[in-house]
């Protein structure tokens, strides 16, 4: 396991606007402002070891960064650097950032990228598999040449969606979680490769503020660990108290309390 969280301080702000208790603590701290950070200053351990006290054990070294797509690609470099694999399992419509890195694992965005699409070849073979009843869809996603992603290192696996997607009812997780556990599979005993890592957030929010169904977090997590990678918990947009009754997305009682390896955040 990888003690490590992340947090940046930027964007997705969810305090309301004009608050005068806000705006009377960023008058007081401009007056003490110090641009650069290779000077230490107390306030940043204070938030250092305020945010660690708030996340599950053994974690408890904090990265302090610019932004959403910064803590996202310190991750991924991080979960490459431990497990000296670039393999990542994403999951569909998500968004984790701008940067290069994170814009590999966003399929939000690299679905409509003219860098990542297929060639007609690709996409009519790809067709022929998906419109097969003797073939799984699952089969059509798991030839490296008919993966609309930046390469055979990024997986896609469907949107956990119990609403408008395939899968819904008691055994929803399960199968959401079967193309996960199916990546790792791949990664491991074909390609004889290790996983690095896989992204997800408590609750997808750009995909539509979707809640995975229970226990697909878990069973994805475990099959991700089973197979040397790591999972990347994205709380920038979920974390912070934003669901409501807990302060991270992961401890949603849709999560089951699942934590990740690695967390990302931002300051709101």
């Amino acid at each position: 396991m990888l003690p490590l969280t992340l947090t940046n301080r930027n964007n997705v702000a969810h305090c309301g606007h004009q608050n005068p208790h806000i705006i009377s603590t960023i008058q007081q701290q401009l007056g003490m402002l110090n641009t650069n950070t290779r000077y230490l200053h107390p306030n940043a351990t204070r938030l250092a070891s305020r945010l660690a006290s708030l996340l599950p054990d053994p974690l408890e070294i904090v990265f302090l960064v610019n932004s959403g797509s910064e803590a996202n690609d310190l991750a991924l470099r991080l979960a490459r650097a431990y497990t000296q694999s670039k393999n990542m399992i994403v999951v569909d419509r998500a968004y984790h950032g701008h940067t290069l890195g994170t814009l590999e694992v966003s399929p939000y965005k690299f679905d409509c990228s003219g860098e990542f699409q297929l060639t007609q070849q690709q996409r009519q073979q790809k067709d022929h598999l998906l419109n097969n009843d003797h073939v799984d869809a699952m089969a059509a996603d798991k030839n490296d040449d008919m993966q609309q992603t930046p390469g055979p290192h990024v997986w896609k696996v469907p949107c956990p969606d119990t609403y408008r997607g395939p899968h819904k009812g008691q055994d929803a997780a399960k199968l959401y979680a079967s193309y996960v556990q199916e990546a790792c599979r791949v990664y491991t005993e074909e390609r004889n490769e290790k996983v690095g890592a896989f992204i997800v957030e408590g609750g997808m929010s750009v995909a539509g503020v979707i809640l995975p169904p229970p226990a697909y977090l878990k069973i994805c997590a475990d099959a991700v660990r089973d197979a040397g990678g790591v999972y990347i918990a994205d709380e920038v947009q979920t974390g912070f108290g934003r669901l409501g009754s807990c302060f991270w997305a992961f401890q949603y009682k849709h999560c089951n309390g699942t934590g990740g390896n690695l967390y990302t955040d931002q300051k709101k």
